[in-house]
């Protein structure tokens, strides 16, 4: 499947690094509707639809004024679709997660400097290219929905990922011994670019993708559901479960710290119970069974 991108226009936002909690300020430009960031050492550039551009920029300035150096330089542009996606590549490092994962960059060739840096052994690593805003394991959730999934999947598991994106979760789940994954998402554009890392990281059967809700399908036994979502689709996604008189172990890890206390009345009230957490930045992930 192929999506024509060719007459999009978009606003792009060049903001300088400053003081600002970089992953709190990642997940606000999220919230605002940004599609895609570059990140250099000192400058971020920021992509937005462009229909919306004076209040996009304006929310902007008003968050670094808050929390950034006091004094800004950020510049905005509007450009047309040009693989404008694909720079961010020139500036990904290496991630290590855990004992055994590492995400990297697809390249012909081999990034080997950065990686000489990281000591382990990582037999599980992940290939990556953009795709827009699906997901390329930067971000707190994914990082410890892996760590944590690196401490629970075991060889022949049944796995539900729950608003796979890019597919780095499913990925991870298999490269781990999973016998197979359902990867759902209610959005048809990541198809494109989950099929496309599937097949970047030799993945040739075990997988499954679903377009649609996942809270509304019938059967949830798995033996791990991982649900990287907003917290109130995760409450429907565990009321779903509990429905479907499913005892899955769940990892929830798209909830905001301060969400935890509700969350965790909600779980509580559902007659399950948190056997593991981690926090990193403004969030936190779960561990519910």
């Amino acid at each position: 499947m192929t999506y024509s991108l060719i007459k999009q226009r978009w606003q792009k936002v060049s903001i300088p690094k400053g003081k600002y909690d970089l992953d709190l300020f990642l997940g606000f430009l999220v919230d605002l509707g940004c599609v895609g960031i570059t990140e250099g050492d000192n400058f971020l550039e920021v992509y937005f639809p462009y229909k919306d551009r004076k209040n996009t920029l304006a929310a902007v300035k008003n968050y670094y004024t808050k929390f950034g150096n006091g004094k800004y330089s950020i510049e905005e542009c509007v450009v047309e679709w040009e693989n404008w996606h694909l720079n961010w590549q020139k500036h990904f490092k290496p991630i290590k997660l855990g004992e055994r994962i590492i995400i990297r960059k697809y390249t012909n060739k081999r990034d080997k400097i950065a990686l000489k840096k990281l000591n382990g052994n990582f037999d599980i690593e992940i290939l990556i290219k953009p795709g827009m805003a699906f997901g390329t394991g930067t971000h707190a959730t994914t990082q410890m929905a892996l760590i944590l999934m690196e401490q629970i999947v075991k060889e022949g598991m049944s796995i539900l990922d729950a608003g796979c994106g890019s597919g780095i979760l499913t990925i991870a789940a298999l490269k781990m011994g999973a016998a197979n994954v359902d990867s759902w998402d209610n959005d048809p554009e990541i198809e494109e670019n989950y099929l496309e890392h599937i097949k970047l990281n030799g993945i040739e059967s075990g997988y499954n993708l679903k377009i649609g809700d996942v809270v509304e399908i019938n059967d949830y036994h798995y033996d791990l559901i991982v649900s990287n979502i907003e917290r109130k689709t995760d409450l429907r996604l565990l009321s779903s479960v509990i429905k479907s008189v499913s005892e899955s172990l769940i990892i929830f890890s798209g909830i905001l710290i301060n969400e935890y206390g509700d969350f965790e009345k909600e779980v509580v009230k559902y007659k399950r119970r948190i056997i593991n957490e981690m926090f990193k930045s403004e969030w936190v992930a779960l561990v519910v069974r």
